[in-house]
């Protein structure tokens, strides 16, 4: 009888101290998350969109590719049937090419910007301006296939000013006071020269950067991984 006695009281401390704890631990949960302002809140939700965003993001570049890599699938195992199919197929590589929606390589030039040391705390930074000159010069001297930090211009790129002297391209911002890398295809002795011989590269805020030119024979660019958009357009039906 000693013993059963014995047993249930330790029975009853035990769960009294067990009792104890979770309401120990309850009270400063509870009062842990009241803590919480509603500006931690905010940023809380902040920081969840923003994740949200870019898994999304990355989802749709990896459809993209996906479907990309499916179709060019399809048309290889087409045109290896008969000699349309095959000239069909490369007629739309060459689109492709084009459009930026493959990978390309060829001779080209690597143009590294970073700006001079004077510079760094002031305003005169590169800005959309800047950048659409050099890129336009870029294509007049042969360039064929340009990206901005790896990021691959298309005949839909936007170069946009954004915030905090940002520059946005694809979407993607670019920061002006730090090293800008830009890859062209294409004639690297003719680009080469246009930017040294032409005074390209003292075109506005592009003088207060130090500009190295790093010619290859066999550049690669990635292709562009978003989506073009042609809606709004309709094919004109030959009157022939």
């Amino acid at each position: 009888m000693k013993k059963i006695l014995s047993k249930l009281a330790y029975a009853f401390v035990f769960s009294l101290l067990g009792f104890l704890l979770i309401n120990r631990f309850i009270y400063y949960y509870e009062h842990k998350a009241v803590a919480l302002t509603t500006n931690d809140h905010n940023q809380l939700d902040i920081v969840s969109e923003i994740e949200l965003l870019k898994k999304e993001k990355a989802l749709i570049e990896k459809e993209n590719s996906e479907i990309l890599d499916d179709i060019k699938a399809y048309e290889d195992s087409i045109s290896t049937r008969n000699s349309y199919a095959a000239k069909v197929k490369e007629e739309l590589e060459t689109n492709r090419k084009i459009l930026g929606l493959t990978d390309v390589s060829g001779p080209g030039i690597t143009v590294y910007l970073l700006p001079k040391a004077e510079v760094f705390s002031q305003i005169d930074l590169l800005d959309s301006t800047d950048l659409y000159f050099l890129v336009n010069e870029l294509y007049s001297a042969s360039a064929q296939a340009i990206s901005i930090n790896d990021s691959r211009l298309t005949i839909q790129s936007v170069i946009a000013d954004s915030t905090n002297q940002q520059i946005s391209i694809n979407d993607i911002l670019i920061r002006p006071n730090e090293l800008i890398t830009i890859k062209a295809i294409g004639n690297p002795d003719l680009m080469e020269d246009d930017l040294i011989n032409y005074d390209t590269l003292k075109f506005r805020n592009l003088k207060n950067y130090k500009v190295t030119i790093k010619k290859s024979d066999n550049l690669t660019i990635g292709r562009y991984n978003g989506k073009l958009n042609a809606d709004g357009l309709n094919i004109v039906e030959s009157a022939n």
